[in-house]
């Protein structure tokens, strides 16, 4: 995700605030009713640094996790979502391969 998250997010935001994309094509699967929403959030600086930055910062987060000794006896559960990149493979054949790729890592 970080070889292409990166580097595809920064030429998107740039394409987007120079005006040579539109929002509804940063991500063109979105429910039509939650469209007007996220094309005022996604035009922000704001918002675009904040998901810059979930990028960025996954490679640190999965160090400090890599590193932990475990949880002892404490009781844990874990929620996830079955297939959780499923809505984005089946509207971006373009990218199908790696969004397949994401799914199986992030299962």
């Amino acid at each position: 995700m970080l070889q292409f998250g990166i580097a595809d997010f920064k030429q998107r935001f740039e394409k987007l605030n120079s005006g040579e994309m539109k929002p509804e094509k940063f991500h063109s699967n979105l429910p039509k009713n939650l469209m007007p929403v996220y094309k005022n959030a996604i035009k922000t600086e704001k918002t675009q640094k904040a998901c810059l930055s979930e990028i960025e910062n996954s490679v640190l987060r999965a160090e400090q996790v890599s590193k932990t000794e475990g949880l002892g006896n404490l009781p844990l559960l874990v929620l996830s979502a079955g297939n959780s990149f499923a809505s984005f493979i089946s509207a971006d054949e373009r990218n199908k391969s790696m969004l397949e790729n994401l799914n199986k890592g992030w299962m």
